[in-house]
């Protein structure tokens, strides 16, 4: 059986005060999908996909309103809130991912392989013991999958 560990790679790190543009440069000049975003004490808070910089591009989900009888019903809200506060975020901390699903070392790979799929993630941090390992990517996942056959 093969883990989260076999595909993993070593994460690339920002803290939360780090600026947008130097987010941006960062991705560029590594060529990465995303960072994972650490504290002082190096412990992960977060990550930055490249995707959060696309959505703050987009255009805001306005929210639905359905009239019933006299009331005024709102549907969406949350999303209009989360599109603002991605379009306002001027540092990595506002910008990032706090929910996050992470592996153990001992995460079967297909595991991860599902998460990535089922929740359109593009890394996901391996941790043991609140110490960031690595990070498992889409591109760490094909470089694994090409190793994988060319051993075979």
């Amino acid at each position: 059986m093969r883990h989260a560990t076999d595909a993993m790679h070593d994460a690339i790190t920002l803290f939360p005060d780090t600026s947008i543009p130097v987010l941006a440069q960062t991705l560029l000049e590594a060529e990465a999908d995303g960072v994972c975003v650490i504290d002082r004490s190096g412990a992960l808070v977060g990550v930055v996909t490249a995707m959060d910089l696309v959505f703050r591009e987009a255009p805001v989900h306005a929210p639905s309103f359905v009239a019933l009888f006299d009331l005024v019903l709102a549907f969406g809200q949350d999303r209009t809130k989360k599109d603002l506060e991605r379009i306002q975020a001027q540092t990595v901390g506002e910008l990032m991912t706090k929910e996050l699903h992470t592996a153990t070392p001992e995460t079967p790979l297909t595991e991860v392989a599902g998460w990535m799929r089922d929740e359109h993630l593009s890394m996901v941090p391996v941790v043991s013991k609140g110490e960031l390992l690595g990070v498992v990517t889409r591109r760490s996942m094909v470089q694994h999958t090409l190793t994988h056959f060319t051993k075979a």
